[in-house]
C-alpha cells in the first residue's frame, strides 16, 4: 500500500477525434458508470491506449509502476476544449492486496482515474455543458474523495471535500451503502480497510455513506482548470464482488 500512488492529481461528443463513445451508463459491475468517453473503469493500460488511439501518439509519456501506472498526453481536444494534458491513472488492486514487490501479472491493472488540465482562459462553460449533456446536470452540493493512499504514512482516514460553486460543478453515482447490503455488507467491511488507508471498522458506516464510486470535479480557477474522475471506490468494488462471486 505504501507503494500505491496517488497520480490522479498527476472526454462523446465533440471530445477529439479518437476517444469518442456514447452517453455513459450507470452500470456498476461493466466499470461504466460515470466512464470516461469510449472508455470504461474496467480497462486496463493496453485497453484504453488502444480504445483512444494513442499507442503511436508522439507525445505519449508513460509512467510504469506495478501498483500505480499512468499515461499523459498533451494539447488534445477534450470535451470542446484544448486541454494541455490528459492523464489516465490506474491501479493494481491484486498487487495491492499482496503487498508484493511486483504486479501478479501484465494488465491486471485497471482504469482508476481520469484528470484533464486547461490552460487559463479556458471556456469552461462549454466544458460544462458538454459535461451536463454526457452525465446529467450537475445536482450535487457537496462530495467527499477519500484518498486512496496514506499522507506522511497516517492512520486517519482521509477525505476531502468538494463544494459545489460558481467555479466547481460535481457529479457522483450514489454512495457506496446504496449497494452494499445485506449479507454481502459484512464481508465488504472486513475486506475494504486493505485498500483503504485509516479505514477502521468503526468508520465504515460514515465512510460508506459519504463514499461515492465515482465522482467528477470540474474546477476552474485562474491559472489553470480541471476535470477530474475519481473511480478508485469502483475498482475496489469490483474487485471484491469478483473475489466474493468465486468464494
Amino acid at each position: 500500500m505504501k507503494k500505491l500512488l496517488c497520480v490522479m492529481v498527476s472526454a462523446a461528443m465533440l471530445l477529439f477525434c479518437a476517444c469518442s463513445g456514447a452517453k455513459s451508463g450507470q452500470s456498476l459491475r461493466e466499470g461504466t458508470a460515470l466512464s470516461f468517453p469510449g472508455t470504461n473503469w474496467n480497462m486496463n493500460m493496453d485497453e484504453v491506449m488502444n480504445a483512444c488511439g494513442f499507442t503511436d501518439a508522439d507525445d505519449l509519456q508513460v509512467s510504469d509502476d506495478d501498483y500505480a501506472p499512468a499515461f499523459l498526453v498533451s494539447d488534445r481536444e477534450v470535451f470542446g476544449e484544448t486541454a494541455t494534458t490528459l492523464s489516465f491513472s490506474f491501479v493494481n488492486l491484486k498487487a495491492v492486496a499482496q503487498d508484493s514487490e511486483t504486479a501478479s501479472a501484465p494488465g491486471e491493472e485497471v482504469l482508476a482515474g481520469v484528470t484533464v488540465i486547461y490552460p487559463a482562459g479556458a471556456d469552461l462553460e462549454k466544458v460544462r455543458q458538454q459535461l451536463d449533456s454526457l452525465y446529467g446536470k450537475s445536482a450535487l452540493n457537496e462530495i467527499t474523495v477519500f484518498s486512496p493512499y496514506s499522507p506522511l504514512d497516517s492512520d486517519t482516514l482521509s477525505g476531502q471535500k468538494q463544494t459545489a460553486s460558481d467555479t466547481t460543478a460535481l457529479w457522483g453515482t450514489p454512495a457506496l451503502s446504496s449497494e452494499i447490503g445485506g449479507k454481502d455488507k459484512a464481508s465488504f467491511q472486513e475486506k475494504w480497510p486493505a485498500f483503504q488507508p485509516g479505514l477502521t471498522a468503526e468508520d465504515w458506516e460514515s465512510f460508506s455513506d459519504e463514499a461515492r464510486f465515482v465522482t467528477i470535479v470540474c474546477e476552474e480557477g485562474e491559472e489553470f482548470s480541471s476535470v477530474q474522475f475519481y473511480a478508485y471506490n469502483l475498482n475496489v468494488y469490483n474487485e471484491l464482488s469478483a473475489q466474493m462471486d468465486t468464494e
